[in-house]
């Protein structure tokens, strides 16, 4: 291609030229979104939210915008096509798509909740006809201005096609694929296995392809707890650090000297009427503790601030203080079996999920396991299976290699690209 014919490119055939705007484009773009999303709210207040089931939500999603495209396409110098597909009408609609999940992420969205703005779909936004509707318009327009961008000849079209075709099969994936996700919980107790997370969704059993082991749960603390040397019961003249395996010296004299060695601890528990300890988000901060005297025999206690361990013949107490530690991470230390795989370890922590055969687990939380003595913590894992999240992603890429194609196509039109 010559210089002249890139600086001067050939004329756009007349039914190929952008329309000429309207006057009443803008109006008729706001009022027709403003009337659709009306009567969103009235056909969820009469109909309740919109129920259509697999596989018919994909037919009639994709057969309805394969529809669309080819209507773009045959009928693009059409008045009301040139309309739908227009700069106006794209406006108006992503303009209403953000503002009601703004407004669905500013409001408790609770599909429980009852009420005239319940009826209406306000707490349950984004599964609302209002929506829904608002979204379609969306879509339609994306597919009309493809139809009629299929055959135009215009510097950066594929750019332009790509771009758009990625976020038509963004939108397409998250509205057809919502029915297929599924979300669902595994608890873990410590030595505990399970290949299976119940359902979020009438709470069924679904079976992950895998057995997962709970080896170790771990707290990690910012500030450790401590251990508090209480000497003659009264003021704290030394402390420590209280995690398990931790050993602490006392000595008492040149040379009797006590040992102090943390067996576990506990950062909330609350004591059960046999005197034990157990788990409990509303208790105190308690640590099982050994205390071995000079030549003598090891005592063993679960101690607190307000229970402390004094032993014989001594003028002085163990105590916990967990009042100035804060959480700072949590993870689960699991051994995965997978079928013809020799096992493997993983660590699963906020942030750092385990993808195996199509689920995504994440670390969720946790909670104490009364079974266990001294008690301890099980693990709460989030499990997630979203067969359309592929296609998202290839809507991302597709929308990444449109905007480089547009670029691209840009800047061969510029005299620097042709010096």
């Amino acid at each position: 291609m010559s210089k002249k014919h890139i600086l001067n490119p050939p004329p756009i055939p007349p039914e190929d030229m952008p329309p000429q705007r309207q006057s009443w484009e803008w109006e008729a773009a706001v009022g027709t979104l403003g009337f659709f999303i009306i009567l969103g709210f009235e056909l969820q207040a009469k109909l309740g939210a919109p129920a259509i089931h697999p596989p018919w939500n994909v037919v009639l999603a994709v057969g309805g915008l394969v529809l669309a495209v080819v209507l773009g396409l045959a009928l693009r110098r059409a008045p009301l096509m040139r309309f739908l597909s227009g700069v106006p009408f794209a406006v108006c609609a992503t303009v209403a798509v953000t503002v009601l999940a703004i407004f669905g992420t500013i409001i408790v969205q609770n599909p429980e909740a009852k009420g005239r703005l319940a009826a209406l779909g306000v707490h349950a936004l984004f599964t609302s006809w209002a929506f829904f509707l608002t979204v379609l318009l969306l879509l339609l327009n994306l597919a009309t201005v493809l139809g009629r961008r299929l055959v135009t000849r215009r510097p950066g079209n594929v750019g332009f096609i790509l771009n758009h075709l990625g976020v038509l099969v963004v939108f397409l994936a998250s509205m057809t694929g919502s029915p297929f996700v599924i979300n669902g919980l595994m608890k873990l107790a410590p030595g505990a296995a399970s290949s299976t997370v119940r359902d979020d969704v009438g709470q069924v059993p679904r079976d992950i392809g895998a057995t997962l082991t709970l080896k170790h749960f771990q707290l990690e603390y910012f500030y450790p707890p401590h251990l508090l040397l209480i000497q003659g019961m009264g003021g704290i003249p030394d402390a420590d650090f209280a995690y398990a395996g931790h050993t602490w010296t006392v000595p008492t004299s040149p040379t009797a000297v006590y040992t102090i060695h943390v067996l576990d601890y506990l950062p909330t528990a609350v004591q059960r009427p046999d005197g034990t300890w157990q788990a409990d988000a509303t208790g105190e901060g308690v640590a099982h503790v050994q205390v071995t005297p000079p030549n003598g025999k090891p005592v063993a206690a679960w101690v607190s601030e307000s229970q402390p361990l004094r032993p014989a013949n001594t003028d002085w107490a163990v105590a916990a203080d967990f009042e100035d530690s804060s959480q700072k991470a949590f993870r689960s230390y699991l051994t995965v079996n997978e079928p013809d795989k020799a096992p493997y370890d993983f660590t699963l922590e906020v942030n750092k999920p385990l993808q195996i055969h199509g689920w995504t687990l994440y670390q969720a939380s946790y909670g104490p396991d009364t079974s266990t003595m001294p008690p301890q913590f099980y693990s709460l894992l989030h499990g997630v299976r979203d067969p359309a999240l592929p296609l998202v992603y290839l809507g991302f890429l597709l929308m990444v290699l449109g905007a480089f194609t547009a670029l691209w196509s840009k800047r061969a039109l510029t005299p620097e690209a042709t010096a």
